[in-house]
Formats: C-alpha cells, structure tokens, sequence
C-alpha cells in the first residue's frame, strides 16, 4: 500500500472536526468528568489561538450546554467563556504555579469578544423562561467577572453587569441567589472609589425601592424550576 493511499484512508484531523468532537462530548456524554474536560478543552483552543476560525461555533456549542442541569459543569463553561473573551489574559487560563504579568503579544485577543459575551449573557440567556438556564447565565458571568474582571469590556460594563447580578437575587432558588451575591462583591471589588460610590447608591436604591426582575412571561416560562411546585419550606414535607 503506497503513502498515497495512507492518505486518502485517514484523512487528517482538522480544528473543526476538534470542536465538534469536544462540543458532541459536552452536551452528549453521560460522564460528568467528559463533560467538564470537554470544557476545559475547547476554552483552551481559544487561549491557544485567539484568532481561532471557528471561535463563534466554539462559543454557541458551550453557550447551548445551559440546558445541562449540572452546576459544576455550568461553573467549568464559565471559566472556558472567560478564556474565550480575554484569551490567555484570563485568570482561568494562567499557570497557577507563576504568578508573573503577562506581555502584550503579537496575538491580543479582540475585546470585541469579550463586548459580545457580555451582551449575550445580559440581554439574552439571564432572561432566559427556563430557570436553571437562567441559573447558569448567573454563573457565567460570575466567572467572567471573577476570571476577567480587569478587562476593559468588563470594566466598562460594571454598572450594568451589576444590576444583571441584582436581578437574579429575584430568584426562587438560593444557589442563584448566592452565586448573584458573590457577583455584586466582586463588581464592588473591581470598581474605584468613585464608581463603587455609584455601585453602592444603584444597589441601596434597588432594594429599599423594591425593584425585581422586569422578565415577560410567554407560555414558555417556568415559574417553578422541576421539583419546586408543591414544595413547603423545609421541616414541613411535600404537599
């Protein structure tokens, strides 16, 4: 059998095939440790080549698992969306051995990115009907605040970022609600004197004035998460 053969019989492995090989393995796979480190990997081939062509099909197939109902895993395509906005800038991506600055290179990783993902999580997915999507849009853009937050596009954004995080203390569940909390302490964090002033009178306003969730309810919308309906407080059973 010749080389040419060789060739035609095992065609090479292109980046596309990669991604959805890893994608297929995330929203498919009945292993939770596949899942995650199908994460993991497909946030990488981004820090690895922040130009890489295929960065908008990577960034939907993550942005489709919100529909897997497992917080760990919704914590791991947090930190994978985070080194899809900031490429090798983001905490998620850094050896946690070396704790020096990185250099500018060559490669910068286009802030409109990271502009696009906030927009996505804030506009469309923390509105989303279905409350455990919801729960993991919250979880997301804790990671990018957490994993990113000196980014420009975050840094730039903070007063809104903020009040998507009040939102969700709005919500029926307390792992959103505590996952929204850290948020708000990591918005204040980032913010200077000045802004966290603001940060602070935007919040205080919100909650003595009452504001919640401003979400249109569409014969889509789950009012209840799975399970929730019937549920007394606890000590007290199911009804």
């Amino acid at each position: 059998m010749g080389m040419d053969e060789d060739k035609t019989d095992n065609p090479p492995t292109c980046k596309m095939l990669v991604v959805d090989k890893l994608l297929d393995r995330l929203t498919n796979s009945k292993e939770n440790k596949v899942q995650e480190r199908s994460a993991h990997a497909l946030g990488y081939l981004l820090v690895g080549e922040p130009k890489f062509a295929h960065r908008q099909k990577l960034i939907d197939g993550l942005c489709e698992a919100a529909k897997i109902r497992q917080v760990e895993l919704q914590f791991t395509i947090g930190e994978s969306l985070s080194c899809a906005g900031a490429g090798y800038r983001s905490q998620a991506a850094r050896d946690p051995w070396t704790a020096q600055a990185m250099e500018a290179r060559a490669d910068e990783p286009d802030t409109d990115v990271m502009k696009d993902l906030i927009e996505m999580i804030v506009t469309k997915h923390s509105k989303n009907p279905v409350p455990h999507a919801r729960q993991a849009s919250c979880v997301w853009l804790l990671a990018l605040v957490k994993y990113s937050g000196n980014h420009s596009a975050i840094q730039n954004d903070l007063r809104r970022i903020q009040m998507t995080f009040m939102s969700f203390l709005a919500e029926s569940d307390e792992l959103t609600q505590e996952v929204a909390s850290k948020g708000l302490g990591l918005v204040y964090e980032l913010g200077g004197e000045e802004r966290r002033e603001e940060l602070v009178s935007l919040l205080v306003d919100t909650l003595t004035s009452g504001g919640r969730r401003n979400m249109q309810v569409t014969e889509e919308t789950k009012v209840f998460g799975e399970g929730e309906l019937g549920k007394a407080p606890e000590g007290y059973g199911t009804v």
